[in-house]
């Protein structure tokens, strides 16, 4: 599994989770949220209502409602993320309930998008279900990972400290037996990640189903942030050497297999020392999109046909 950049730490925190996804719902007879579809208003009243839940959440699904996502649809997403589950544990199931300390710089990590304790989505998904449940096995965490989420990036020793996160790791495989904490995950994703990489493909004049996964894997794997191994100045450097991009009329695939080589290349030797040896593990993931492009399968049309000298897979959006 390939580890993620520290400089995801310009996720906001006290933000609510305002971008989750299209079709999570209230299960209202057993107090649960699930991946299903939402069909009405009326969750919101359950919820506000009957559970107890904070504004945030309430807010999360008043803007899902209301959400026309400019991004893939509901069957491209899903492919999307096989492949960046693919690339990140091995399956393309998403794996909600793993959790290991990599020894990578990163703390622990774990969840279907490897959350870590050395940046902020791991504290941000756990401040989010304990907002929904209260008593759980990882709220005890929550002080000692908000004092992690606060040193500057600039102290790697301290954000990579395990110190007082005993059992967490344990805790955290137990704790995903919860629907609820599969759907938090997913919110957090959405908001961390997706939606943030659906807006750089909007900025840049992306149209191609195969280019958005790759801009969303890109941004799970090197973070937002504005240290050079980051989404941006990847994007920034992509630019420079097509002098442009989609939106100024440079040739998508042209720009995208560019794009992919730089960040091949960022992969094989990163300006991040303590990520480096990790990370040159994964250039796999650019090979793949590498291959699927050979196909021609820029819209994601399924089944989507991998094969690498790494990958040996065909994906299904729904399967």
């Amino acid at each position: 599994m390939s580890s993620v950049n520290s400089n995801r730490n310009n996720i906001i925190i006290e933000t609510s989770l305002s971008l989750g996804k299209k079709d999570d719902k209230l299960e209202p007879k057993n107090n649960s949220l699930s991946s299903s579809n939402i069909i009405n208003t009326d969750s919101l009243k359950i919820l506000s209502q009957e559970k107890g839940l904070s504004d945030p959440v309430i807010k999360n699904l008043e803007f899902v409602l209301n959400q026309n996502d400019p991004g893939l649809n509901q069957k491209e997403k899903n492919i999307a993320e096989k492949l960046t589950s693919l690339f990140e544990n091995d399956t393309t199931i998403l794996q909600y309930a793993y959790a290991e300390h990599l020894d990578d710089g990163r703390g622990i990590t774990a969840g279907r998008a490897g959350f870590t304790t050395g940046t902020n989505d791991l504290y941000l998904v756990v401040k989010k279900y304990t907002q929904l449940k209260p008593d759980n096995n990882l709220a005890k965490y929550l002080p000692r990972l908000k004092e992690l989420s606060e040193l500057p990036d600039s102290d790697e020793k301290g954000r990579a400290s395990i110190k007082g996160l005993d059992g967490l790791i344990k805790n955290w495989k137990q704790t995903s037996k919860d629907p609820n904490f599969k759907v938090i995950q997913d919110q957090v994703v959405d908001q961390a990640y997706y939606q943030p990489a659906m807006k750089h493909c909007d900025e840049l004049g992306l149209k191609l189903n195969l280019s958005k996964a790759f801009i969303y894997d890109t941004i799970i794997q090197h973070g937002d942030g504005k240290d050079l191994d980051g989404l941006n100045a990847l994007v920034n450097k992509t630019n420079k050497i097509m002098n442009g991009s989609p939106k100024t009329g440079i040739d998508e695939q042209k720009w995208l297999t560019t794009f992919i080589k730089v960040r091949r290349q960022d992969l094989a030797h990163s300006h991040d020392k303590e990520t480096r040896e990790v990370w040159s593990q994964s250039v796999g993931r650019c090979d793949a999109f590498s291959a699927i492009a050979k196909t021609g399968n820029y819209a994601l049309n399924e089944p989507v046909k991998l094969h690498t000298n790494q990958y040996d897979n065909i994906i299904f959006a729904n399967k």
